[in-house]
């Protein structure tokens, strides 16, 4: 077990280098941060299999490793704990509802779930949801909206996810929108990450030889591709003045 485990536990080092490297981080950094956490998810696995091991330890454990690996990559140990702590438990909490869908929220989960899911659909976190209505793009389009200055009320745009290194898997995202205006108001209803997914990170499936250009012949398993769950959301605002009606692109 212990050397099957190595080719992936490998894969999350390398992943989580190169991804740290392209947005513009240490490759070291994101290599021994992708080996903490692939190692505090099997620990944490482990644990829950060991009765005198209760889900309090479980998440306690993998807390101090994420704190560790945040540590190691720059960032804040005490609070990476304590979100890490927090979203374990309140994940435990709701564990046993099966209508519950599970939540990603950065790129070492989502590289996780793609070697230890089983390519079930996922709902991304609300700090990526927040980083898709803090983008760019996102921004530009409710600011002509507001401004009476949008060309078409109803399309599908993209926001760009990927100068983040928590968003990066998200890549570039599809937003769809719909407005219907009234004389006085309008309301445009938002609906991103749908059609959207986790299809092969990185061509996960390339030798990583051929992955960083060196002459090594281990394999990269593959993993299984998984939908992010569609999330809609809308704006009110004064009509600047659009005709009213309905507007929905086809």
């Amino acid at each position: 077990k212990l050397i099957a485990a190595v080719p992936q536990t490998l894969m999350h080092a390398v992943s989580g280098g190169v991804l740290s490297g392209i947005s513009g981080g240490d490759f070291g950094r994101g290599f021994i941060g992708g080996i903490l956490n692939n190692i505090s998810a099997s620990l944490a696995q482990g644990m829950s299999s060991v009765g005198n091991f209760g889900a309090v330890e479980q998440h306690l454990a993998y807390a101090g490793a994420a704190a560790v690996s945040a540590k190691l990559q720059g960032g804040n140990f005490w609070q990476s704990a304590g979100q890490a702590l927090t979203v374990g438990l309140l994940n435990h909490g709701v564990s046993r509802l099966e209508t519950i869908k599970k939540n990603i929220h950065n790129t070492f989960e989502a590289v996780d779930h793609y070697f230890n899911g089983n390519g079930e659909e996922v709902e991304l976190g609300w700090n990526i949801k927040r980083k898709l209505l803090g983008s760019e793009q996102s921004k530009y389009l409710v600011h002509r909206l507001k401004n009476g200055r949008a060309v078409v009320l109803s399309y599908k745009t993209q926001a760009d996810l990927t100068q983040d290194f928590d968003t990066f898997f998200v890549g570039r995202t599809p937003i769809e929108y719909f407005t219907t205006c009234t004389k006085s108001r309008c309301v445009t209803e938002f609906i991103a990450f749908r059609g959207d997914g986790f299809k092969d990170p990185l061509d996960i499936g390339q030798s990583i030889g051929d992955w960083l250009k060196i002459d090594i012949n281990v394999e990269i398993p593959r993993g299984k591709p998984y939908d992010f769950a569609p999330w809609s959301y809308k704006i009110k605002y004064k009509n600047p003045g659009y005709s009213p009606g309905v507007y929905r692109y086809e």
